[in-house]
């Protein structure tokens, strides 16, 4: 109904739907890609605003890592490598290359997680408690990184991620049941809430992994899977909330 007024543009999207598109559809398509100086401001992308998505895990890291690099110069970075341990067999090699661009297949938890303060993040699994998972620590919500904490004994080496996440009253009683962490540090931030390392465990044909590493993907660019996801769990949050009202 949108573009009753355009039989064009309106046969186009039938086509795309369809998967069905021509060599002069593709040509006009990629006529459409501009730049514009909104993609340029960090704020935009920590702020929820922006998201480019794309289609796979690789596309989605090569540009998640350009625009960390690019809208956040100047700013230290910290390297989250994940630590991968065989559960059921001595002397097994690394995994495999190809698995570092798919978390899908170990647990949703990265290989190699470079944050700086700053950065948008979103949450790639749901908390292991039930509370905090209706809390909204759950896979797909979005929020940036307001600090970093690191140890004491060795200042590369991150101990904890405090992130805020965008939506309203998410964490209200995951960050009141750890506000004792506040003593020793300060996020700088009210509405910070502290990320730790997860295990998950993973299985690679008769191999049995468990990955240790933070729950936290960048989120300048998204996959469609998980803009999916996200839009799913928005909607669900509002049909709750109208429930309860």
């Amino acid at each position: 109904m949108r573009s009753a007024e355009d039989p064009v543009f309106s046969n186009l999207c039938d086509r795309v739907g369809c998967d069905e598109i021509t060599d002069e559809d593709e040509l006009w398509l990629k006529s459409r890609i501009m730049s514009t100086e909104s993609e340029h401001l960090n704020e935009n992308f920590k702020s929820g605003k922006f998201s480019i998505i794309v289609t796979t895990n690789r596309e989605k890291d090569l540009i998640n890592r350009e625009k960390l690099e690019k809208l956040l110069p100047g700013v230290p970075s910290y390297v989250c490598n994940s630590i991968d341990r065989v559960t059921n067999l001595p002397g097994i090699p690394k995994l495999p290359h190809n698995f570092k661009h798919n978390p899908g297949k170990t647990a949703n938890l990265e290989t190699e997680l470079i944050l700086k303060e700053g950065a948008p993040v979103v949450l790639t699994s749901n908390n292991s408690k039930q509370r905090f998972r209706e809390d909204g620590l759950c896979n797909g919500a979005r929020g940036f990184v307001q600090a970093i904490q690191v140890s004491k004994e060795d200042s590369n080496r991150v101990e904890c991620v405090w992130i805020v996440l965008l939506k309203e009253n998410a964490g209200r009683l995951y960050r009141f049941e750890h506000r004792h962490l506040r003593k020793d540090f300060n996020p700088g931030h009210e509405l910070a809430i502290p990320i730790f390392p997860e295990r998950k465990s993973f299985q690679v044909g008769s191999y049995e992994y468990i990955r240790q590493n933070y729950p936290l993907s960048l989120a300048y660019a998204l996959t469609a899977h998980k803009v999916r996801l996200i839009w799913s769990n928005m909607t669900l949050g509002i049909l709750a909330k109208t429930l309860k009202n």
